[in-house]
């Protein structure tokens, strides 16, 4: 509401005040929850993350309603900030850490199965193999995976679909989104998490690389794209949490690890718009930035077949 149409303002305000908040709201409410979970963690964070699709699906049409409306630009952000602000409180005053766990010692279960007592080594991560592929998988995952998201729409409007239809395929990825957070979830629990996350980011890739076949101007095939791209990319992003919170060796490593992976997942996801757009060019090349999503895709998914390995290598066990 203070911005008076200077950039800075704006940068200042949405870019970094805004996303320091969510980043400090994110990792700490992400992160307790692998104190109460263990085999269930992935289910866990996926009825957790439905949280975020409920709020992409129920905030844009109410700020559009009452942006557009008789309430006005001033009094409609007025709004929206009071109901965010009042659901973080409570969603704040909710969380507590698993005392059991929190308060415990910081202990390393070894090969021989015995447990010894560390302290917590940050940079010692950088030697864990398995942990850096993990990484570098949902950084190239991260950096292709929002490409639907930001340009679905403007791929519809190209194609001459209506604003109508246009406009509301991202509230009907967030929906779609809903189911995705919760069965593939589930379904880890059987097939292992990295398969499950595998498996959904190929589904993406081929999503994203279906769309290229779109030539009418018919809004079922962007409606189609907008549900099952939806389901499979929101199964991804809540997978991503509990996949770093599985290489903690311990329970004290567990926001140390997650931290270290989103400060990464956040840099993918702050350039790689900007990268797609650069290649789509005003003239609207979408093979390129198809191309460009699509491999990325299919090395985060070949560089998670690299860590499974190396976590049966250790272990002599997959992800559970």
């Amino acid at each position: 509401l203070v911005c008076r149409n200077k950039f800075y303002q704006i940068f200042l305000s949405y870019g970094v005040a805004s996303g320091a908040g969510l980043g400090l709201i994110l990792l700490p409410s992400t992160s307790v929850i692998g104190q109460y979970f263990n085999q269930r963690l992935p289910f866990a964070s996926g009825i957790a993350f439905t949280g975020a699709s409920v709020g992409g699906l129920s905030i844009p049409p109410l700020m559009n309603y009452l942006l557009n409306g008789n309430v006005g630009y001033a009094n409609g952000m007025k709004i929206i900030a009071a109901l965010l602000g009042v659901l973080s409180f409570v969603g704040i005053a909710l969380m507590r850490p698993y005392p059991a766990r929190s308060n415990a010692k910081p202990t390393l279960r070894t090969k021989t199965g015995t447990e010894t007592t560390r302290s917590m080594n940050v940079a010692a991560y950088a030697q864990d193999v398995e942990y850096v592929f993990v990484v570098v998988a949902l950084f190239c995952i991260s950096l292709s995976i929002v490409y639907p998201l930001f340009y679905l729409q403007l791929d519809a409007t190209q194609h001459h679909v209506s604003n109508n239809v246009a406009f509301n395929t991202l509230t009907i990825m967030n929906a779609a989104a809903i189911l995705g957070r919760i069965v593939p979830n589930f379904l880890s629990q059987r097939f292992g998490l990295v398969n499950t996350i595998m498996f959904n980011t190929l589904a993406c890739a081929a999503i994203i690389l279906a769309m290229l076949s779109i030539t009418s101007s018919a809004a079922a095939p962007f409606l189609a794209v907008a549900v099952i791209y939806g389901f499979f990319s929101g199964a991804v992003l809540s997978q991503m949490t509990p996949l770093l919170a599985a290489q903690a060796r311990t329970v004290h490593e567990i926001g140390s690890r997650t931290g270290v992976g989103f400060l990464f997942i956040g840099i993918a996801m702050l350039v790689g718009p900007p990268i797609m757009g650069a290649l789509l060019t005003k003239e609207y090349h979408w093979w390129r930035a198809t191309v460009y999503s699509v491999v990325l895709m299919v090395a985060g998914a070949g560089a998670l077949a690299v860590a499974r390995r190396w976590r049966v290598r250790r272990l002599g066990t997959p992800y559970v």
